[in-house]
């Protein structure tokens, strides 16, 4: 199904059903940050958590602290930037993270080179728009379990977003990524991509951020049954 349909299907969708999001806030252990404010217990927990989950396949990275955190400040250094993140539940640990920033589209190739550590160009065909760019979003095997944690982290940094202006919404993944079907069945749709170091690296551009944060809030079980619908193959 063409990504413009879901979307058109999704808005009917929230038209007649409004009253299955769910508005709450987010469980106490998540907590979001501006980029240029991040607590030094929280920073030095983050590097250690990037670290672990980079040093897993598909990545098989290894990265120095030093490097993780030249990324962290060039990536967080805006004031429109924002870092998300699940910690245990004592406070004491990053489980998961999220962050980026709120940039012109036309910004979006050169931020995801930079993002990538690579020299190479990324073509991202976008319209002219304030985008808001996911960086990263990813949890350590401790944090994994049900769609509760990502959901958290993505929309939380998607309420920045609108607050900071962004009418849409980019993030990058490789395609086996578990969460690639998913953002497919609300609409979102490649939009460029390259291989960097051997790895297939693809782009997912969403036009309507609002739709994005309203389809995140729903009941969790009505979005299962959605994510059921969009996927039956026609026969």
């Amino acid at each position: 199904m063409r990504p413009e349909i879901v979307r058109k299907l999704l808005k009917l969708f929230l038209l007649f059903f409004p009253s299955l999001e769910n508005k709450g806030p987010a469980p106490d252990n998540f907590k979001v940050f501006s980029g240029t404010n991040i607590p030094k217990p929280i920073l030095e927990s983050l590097i250690l958590a990037y670290q672990e989950i980079f040093a897993e396949p598909p990545w098989n990275e290894k990265w120095e602290r030093k490097q993780v955190l030249e990324k962290i400040e060039k990536d967080l250094s805006q004031e429109t930037s924002f870092l998300s993140v699940l910690l245990s539940g004592n406070g004491d640990k990053v489980l998961g993270f999220a962050w980026g920033d709120i940039v012109d589209s036309s910004e979006v190739p050169h931020r995801a080179s930079s993002a990538l550590n690579t020299d190479k160009v990324i073509e991202v065909k976008l319209p002219s728009t304030q985008v808001l760019y996911f960086d990263e979003l990813a949890l350590t095997k401790e944090g994994r379990g049900g769609p509760d944690p990502i959901k958290h982290l993505f929309k939380m940094g998607l309420d920045h977003g609108i607050r900071h202006g962004a009418d849409s919404t980019i993030f990058w993944s490789t395609p086996e990524s578990r969460i690639v079907p998913i953002v497919k069945m609300i609409g979102y749709e490649r939009r460029g991509g390259s291989v960097i170091n051997e790895k297939e690296i693809n782009f997912y551009f969403h036009p309507e951020i609002k739709m994005v944060k309203r389809v995140a809030s729903l009941d969790q079980e009505k979005l299962k049954k959605i994510f059921r619908f969009f996927s039956k193959k026609p026969k």
